[in-house]
């Protein structure tokens, strides 16, 4: 098991704000510690017991478990859509834990979610403690960046608050404390 990080990114808009944060994030990472996978790119459909049962797991699907499971922690960088995660990202979730309900058993999580409002996302950051929670994540460290307008320079792709940047730093430090 590798004692990287896995970045994933709960977004699959291609003008995401997310991604963007999440850019900014792996900057941060001098060690080169946390690897990203793009899975907005991965193809899955909206989960059915139905094309479970009848068809198993779709390949890409096994292809992301492998990949994940490979990793003991992980940095979710999400969004938040009607005051949870997006259909996307639930989706995938979804689909993990059919494939491995302990896929994230006694691993450890920072969600990092953000919005141009200025709760940052906090709906859609409870929702995924919660998530990791139940999966029982051995710690889950949280952050939510608000009004992603105001505190983020898009043209340059840097953080402009110092206390978001310094909380995010040290959510990166102390979240994988213990591996």
């Amino acid at each position: 098991m590798k004692t990287k990080t896995l970045a994933l990114l709960g977004s699959n808009s291609i003008h995401s704000i997310n991604k963007q944060l999440l850019n900014s994030i792996l900057r941060f990472d001098e060690a080169k510690n946390i690897d990203n996978i793009a899975i907005q790119n991965i193809d899955l459909p909206i989960y059915s017991i139905d094309i479970e049962k009848n068809e198993g797991f779709p390949e890409t699907l096994k292809e992301l478990h492998q990949t994940i499971s490979n990793y003991n922690s992980y940095l979710i960088v999400s969004n938040e859509h009607n005051r949870t995660v997006s259909a996307f990202f639930k989706n995938i979730l979804d689909w993990i834990s059919r494939i491995d309900f302990d896929t994230f058993k006694d691993k450890n999580i920072l969600i990092i979610t953000a919005s141009t409002g200025r709760m940052g996302g906090k709906a859609a950051n409870d929702y995924l403690h919660t998530y990791f929670s139940r999966m029982q994540a051995r710690r889950i460290t949280t952050v939510t960046f608000p009004s992603f307008n105001d505190n983020f320079d898009t043209a340059n792709g840097q953080i402009l608050q110092p206390d978001l940047e310094k909380q995010i730093k040290e959510a990166l430090l102390s979240f994988r404390a213990d591996e």
